[in-house]
């Protein structure tokens, strides 16, 4: 047997005997979104489970602080039933609470899903996480977690990775990644706080913060610190700085995290309806939220989308049952924004109710995996019956149809001088339009128009453009060079410095490129 574990950065590989002190079916890691809905279906389905929350409370930001933008239209599930619980309770816990905060009260929503998940015989450990993962000829045998200090080996036959950073994926020493493909950056978090406004109602409000490198810790630190502590914190949560601020998230508004590698990664081109999806389980439905300042820096694929103004469409598409099925190790399970989904097509699968969909649907494929004594990569129709008479897979799904020929000529573009405009002219662009693009590189306040400029000329000196290319290494190699990416709060503004990115982008994008 061998124990696969990461001690201080570094992956380790021992081969001995495990002494296990428990044995379960299935272990869920996370009880977040994904991971309390995970445990709730497969407890309900007959498996013995337990749950390893790093927290002290089931059902992660839902239960942390986001009270708001969560019920709706969406499909059947083990959440429909618990979530008209979740509302019967919020109403008598607390009624004063602004409209779009939705009925739910987090508290409430906490003790339904403990109370769900404790009636079906869920196991659950707070303040708990794995540390190590057991594995024979490559498949999984158990964990070993740091429970409430103490450090124990348990047994399992099955593994959800429910962490939204594929934690267990980077334990066992499989290939994780995150981030779109041009400079690596993840969707923004948000640092998220209730307040109480003048007609003493709650207001749950928010604000990006996270445009950093989420992979580097001390940069996450400081961004989640000046969120709360800026003196415009609160002014930036609310229009009235007469509110007050009554507490602060238990936990960061990630949207992005690390995802493990599945059997089958789901795109943007699924997404978006230009692939077919092989072996789908779930369809999620959601708006293309990208929470993005400088979109630019996306695919070609995403700006076409975007810029046709199509952000706030709702998308319909289904889930790829590979995403969830680990690569490399057998009995393990993905669940939650950690499943192997590309930066092109997270922003609507990443949103609750897709989430929590996600988390039932890894449960039925682990519990009948379990039925029929095999891999949940071998029973994939039962899985996709099961899905279907939940109702959480609609089998017939017709994509937006939003592809149209541009036919606005060169010079008519020019005009409208907008994000569009230069966008479609840098696709093009082999020279003829340097000139024009160069013109919406100097200093100015339209930072979004700025990074199209840049992109385009990038490319364009990608494709063998040499004024383009001396253009854009004059402009970030000076010591000089200063771009920033202002949000706007409330009461003020709050200004991050980009620079250094920018340059990194560029350099990326022509390091294969000399200056001519």
């Amino acid at each position: 047997m061998k124990l696969l574990e990461r001690v201080d950065g570094v992956q380790q590989e021992t081969v001995c005997e495990a002494v296990f002190t428990q044995t379960y079916d299935i272990i869920v890691c996370g009880a977040g979104t994904a991971g309390i809905i995970a445990g709730i279906t497969a407890a309900r389905m007959g498996a013995c489970v337990l749950c390893v929350e790093m927290g002290t409370f089931p059902g992660g930001m839902g239960t942390g602080i986001v009270m708001g933008y969560y019920h709706g239209d969406h499909l059947k599930g083990q959440c429909s039933a618990l979530d008209e619980e979740i509302v019967q309770l919020s109403d008598r816990i607390c009624s004063q609470k602004k409209g779009w905060c939705e009925g739910i009260h987090a508290e409430a929503k906490k003790l339904v899903y403990e109370a769900a998940y404790a009636d079906a015989g869920g196991t659950i450990w707070y303040e708990s996480m794995a540390c190590g993962v057991w594995t024979k000829e490559d498949a999984i045998q158990g964990l070993r977690i740091l429970e409430n200090g103490r450090m124990q080996d348990v047994a399992c036959k099955m593994v959800i990775d429910a962490t939204a950073e594929a934690n267990i994926c980077r334990l066992a020493g499989l290939p994780v990644y995150m981030g779109r493909e041009s400079d690596g950056q993840a969707q923004a978090f948000s640092a998220v706080c209730l307040v109480m406004n003048e007609a003493n109602e709650l207001e749950h409000v928010y604000r990006d913060n996270g445009f950093i490198n989420n992979s580097d810790m001390m940069q996450v630190s400081a961004a989640v610190t000046c969120a709360f502590a800026e003196s415009d914190a609160q002014g930036a949560y609310s229009r009235n700085s007469q509110n007050r601020m009554l507490l602060c998230g238990a936990v960061i508004g990630k949207r992005e995290g690390l995802h493990g590698m599945g059997q089958t990664q789901m795109t943007g081109e699924m997404l978006f309806g230009e692939e077919d999806v092989p072996q789908p389980v779930f369809t999620m439905s959601g708006p293309y939220d990208t929470h993005l300042y400088d979109a630019a820096f996306e695919s070609e694929l995403v700006n076409d989308f975007l810029l046709r103004g199509l952000r706030d469409k709702v998308l319909t598409a289904q889930v790829p049952y590979g995403a969830f099925v680990a690569k490399g190790i057998k009995g393990l399970l993905l669940a939650g924004i950690g499943m192997d989904i590309s930066h092109d097509a997270l922003p609507p699968v990443r949103l609750k109710k897709n989430v929590m969909r996600s988390g039932e649907a890894a449960a039925v494929a682990a519990c009948l995996a379990l039925r029929q004594d095999c891999y949940p990569e071998d029973c994939y129709e039962s899985v996709r019956q099961e899905m279907v008479q939940r109702g959480l897979l609609q089998e017939n799904v017709t994509p937006m149809q939003w592809r149209t020929e541009e036919t606005l000529p060169p010079e008519q573009l020019k005009q409208q001088a907008d994000e569009w405009a230069v966008y479609l002219i840098g696709k093009k662009n082999r020279g003829e339009d340097t000139d024009w693009l160069l013109s919406y590189l100097p200093e100015r306040e339209d930072y979004s128009l700025f990074c199209y400029a840049l992109t385009a000329l990038t490319q364009s000196a990608a494709r063998g453009d040499t004024k383009a290319m001396n253009a854009v290494l004059d402009l970030v190699d000076n010591e000089t060079f200063s771009r920033q990416l202002t949000l706007n709060g409330y009461q003020k503004k709050t200004v991050l410095e980009r620079s250094g990115m920018l340059k990194t982008y560029v350099h990326k994008k022509l390091e294969k490129k000399g200056r001519k």
